[in-house]
């Protein structure tokens, strides 16, 4: 399995999903959390924030935890002190801050309501 890093991205108690587009070649249509494959090199953290960038804009000042696990699925949580999101990858279409209570009425994508299950 490629070695992979997501962030549980939250600002004031809300989680960030992103909707990913009908052309994404991973989970169309479905709502995920933000991260993606390591490139050769990277450390889980480095993939991580580069992942955030391209695919969000978000950069620092972000409050990092993690990663939660051991790989080679890493999962981060991660807080920001700006609810702006540029969405800039164009796997996705939209994003939403959601109340954690309300993250599982969402169509998420494979594995995301078992890592906020057991990561938020």
């Amino acid at each position: 399995m490629k070695p992979a890093a997501n962030a549980i991205v939250t600002h004031q108690r809300r989680i960030l999903l992103l909707l990913r587009g009908a052309t994404a070649p991973w989970a169309p249509l479905k709502w995920a959390l933000p991260g993606g494959y390591l490139e050769r090199g990277e450390t889980p953290l480095q993939g991580l924030l580069r992942e955030l960038q391209e695919e969000t804009g978000l950069t620092q000042p972000l409050f990092v935890q993690g990663p939660l696990n051991t790989g080679p699925h890493y999962i981060f949580r991660v807080s920001t002190p700006t609810p702006k999101i540029q969405l800039l990858d164009g796997e996705h279409d939209q994003y939403r801050w959601v109340s954690p209570r309300d993250t599982l009425k969402y169509d998420l994508a494979p594995h995301v309501t078992q890592i906020l299950r057991k990561y938020q």
